[in-house]
């Protein structure tokens, strides 16, 4: 074999991407198959067994993939070994193996199985650079070595072949597209189905069970008469309906007698005072008591802006529940988060003295709930019970073998610490956080991090079974709590049971009628958009999150100035389809491009 037979790296790149485009195009088609009869296997999973049939098959049958025929490149055999088994040797023991084997036993190792697909893509990439810098020095891939197989360029470009190539990559897109406009006719959005169908027998255990539960607000109830204080699992700050439950506890009969207290980690503790006396007006108007709960809401976050618009609208109803109320009654909300005086902040180092507590963030708010709980015991007030609403890990309990180093403990867990056998930590349904970057040092588009639902959609198919009633129940002794805790992007923690966690869920709304909000009366109203981007300008804080970002903060006031308030109704979709619309959408029209760009070159060469 001469030196001018062998391939070199560019069409080889080429012919992969080609065949990367199949496999995907075959394995997205596969997948909404299977949907049909409400089998769920991810895409990524299907492309990974797609390609270890694939590459195998076609390089055995016809010396090349299709990405190769299109690209006028075949596979040679030097070794003992008859073609097929060398090829078998090549593809998939020497070639895939060593994708495969090594992401699994990190996998493995690390329990990292809750993980969603977009962490195996991660690991490939990494993997895949590594093999390609180790390629430009050896100038032959690892595989070909071990196999004694070459890539050649293919003397007799086969014109049926690559025809035939060309026609099954545009079918695959025409199916995809199809696909893709059924999904925005059925629902509006282009992208996949947010949750995606089980079957009936991977749900049944856990329809069985909730068809025995009892309503989401008796189970919390039924919690108090136990405890003395109930945590509630905030969803994502921006999400709606959550306050709808919320209030709907609180204005109960049974809260009013017995709770009474409401304890939140939204809201600084400077702000308290305000609260209190806004709350304790009497017949205040709409627009008077807008206009003062809009100038408390302004000043209550460490944040330049605190957006949502849920806050506002929940206080507001308690305003009005409590003004129904006798004064010794009324429900008392108070704010658990950090000290921050916007008033005193003129530049970094003043924000600095309020950044230095954030990494003891969570002691801190426990803290704050904690001596809030101590000055009820030592009240006359009859009611001495309180509901404290923290979000996402701020609400997770102990796990069983932390150190005993308190100010790196989730707020919950210090509290429950603090008071054994008095207190119940509740997570509320919502979507799981997976793989992705959240900080806005990274554009959004390289790798935004990604929604999904728990369990691959197995709880959420499992509650629209019963007819997404609202329902409460303890994760101990049912089959919610025996599943790897899957909700929080920590290796660490996916060793543990949701039950190890939590001591119970509560379900309310699925997540098909989610909405976030932002904006509220009077939010930028008297020139406050230019403090809010005054406020972003001090701070403007990569290290921390977007709401700290001044790009960021002026984009959300631009779009305050427009509307008011303004309503996303489909959060999670967005979040969650965005990497799969984007990387399909490019590795198909990237696939196809490529392809008929070789296959016109040869055509033309093979006509001359």
């Amino acid at each position: 074999m001469t030196q001018k037979l062998k391939t070199n790296f560019r069409p080889r790149l080429i012919a992969f991407i080609i065949d990367l485009s199949i496999i995907y195009g075959v394995a997205f088609i596969l997948y909404n198959l299977l949907q049909l009869l409400h089998i769920y296997a991810s895409t990524v999973r299907l492309s990974l067994i797609i390609a270890i049939i694939y590459f195998p098959i076609l390089t055995i049958v016809f010396r090349a993939s299709i990405g190769k025929i299109l690209c006028g490149l075949k596979v040679e055999n030097s070794s003992k070994f008859q073609y097929p088994i060398s090829i078998l040797l090549r593809e998939v023991a020497y070639k895939q193996l060593l994708y495969i084997l090594p992401i699994y036993v990190l996998i493995t190792c690390y329990n990292l199985y809750w993980l969603s697909p977009f962490f195996e893509i991660f690991c490939v990439l990494i993997i895949s650079l590594i093999l390609f810098i180790i390629f430009l020095f050896q100038k032959k891939t690892w595989y070909d070595k071990w196999a004694k197989t070459v890539v050649v360029k293919n003397v007799d470009y086969e014109m049926v072949h690559a025809k035939k190539g060309i026609i099954f990559l545009i079918s695959i897109i025409l199916v995809i597209i199809s696909i893709r406009v059924i999904y925005y006719i059925l629902d509006n959005t282009f992208n996949s189905p947010f949750i995606p169908k089980q079957s009936k027998n991977v749900i049944a255990p856990y329809v069985s069970f909730l068809e025995k539960q009892k309503e989401a607000k008796d189970y919390i109830f039924n919690l108090f008469e136990k405890n003395d204080i109930v945590i509630l699992c905030e969803r994502a700050h921006p999400e709606m309906t959550q306050y709808d439950f919320i209030y709907d506890l609180i204005s109960d009969k049974r809260f009013v007698k017995n709770v009474g207290n409401v304890f939140s980690e939204v809201g600084s503790r400077t702000q308290q005072t305000n609260l209190d006396s806004l709350m304790n007006s009497d017949s205040l108007s709409n627009v008077k008591f807008d206009l003062e709960l809009s100038q408390i809401l302004r000043d209550y976050s460490f944040y330049p802006i605190w957006f949502n618009t849920n806050y506002f609208n929940y206080l507001k109803k308690l305003y009005s529940l409590n003004q129904q109320l006798p004064k010794e009654q009324r429900i008392r909300h108070r704010f658990s988060d950090l000290e921050c005086n916007w008033k005193e902040i003129k530049n970094k180092k003043d924000y600095f003295k309020v950044k230095s507590n954030f990494s003891k963030r969570d002691w801190m708010l426990a803290e704050n709930v904690i001596k809030g709980y101590e000055r009820l015991l030592t009240s006359n007030q009859v009611r001495k019970k309180c509901l404290v609403i923290m979000n996402y890990r701020h609400a997770f309990g102990p796990v069983p073998d932390q150190n005993d180093d308190s100010t790196r403990e989730n707020c919950a867990a210090i509290i429950m610490k603090r008071y054994p056998n008095k207190v119940a930590n509740v997570m509320l349904n919502q979507e799981r956080l997976s793989f992705g970057l959240s900080n806005p040092g990274f554009p959004q588009f390289l790798m935004p991090m990604q929604m999904s639902p728990i369990k691959d959609g197995i709880w959420d198919n499992s509650f629209k079974a019963v007819g997404n009633k609202s329902l409460g129940f303890d994760f101990k002794n049912s089959p919610f709590g025996e599943d790897a805790f899957d909700f929080f992007i920590v290796p660490t923690l996916g060793r543990f049971k949701y039950q190890d966690i939590f001591t119970g869920f509560v379900f309310y709304k699925p997540l098909e009628e989610h909405y976030f909000s932002y904006g509220f009366k009077n939010i930028i109203a008297n020139g406050f958009d230019k403090e809010i981007i005054n406020r972003a300008s001090i701070i403007d804080d990569e290290s921390m999150d977007l709401d700290t970002n001044i790009k960021y903060v002026k984009k959300k006031v631009e779009m305050l100035k427009k509307q008011e308030i303004t309503i996303n109704k489909k959060p999670y979709q967005e979040f969650a389809s965005v990497l799969e619309l984007l990387f399909g959408t490019i590795v198909l029209i990237l696939g196809l491009i490529l392809g008929l760009m070789f296959f016109q070159t040869k055509r033309k060469i093979t006509k001359a």
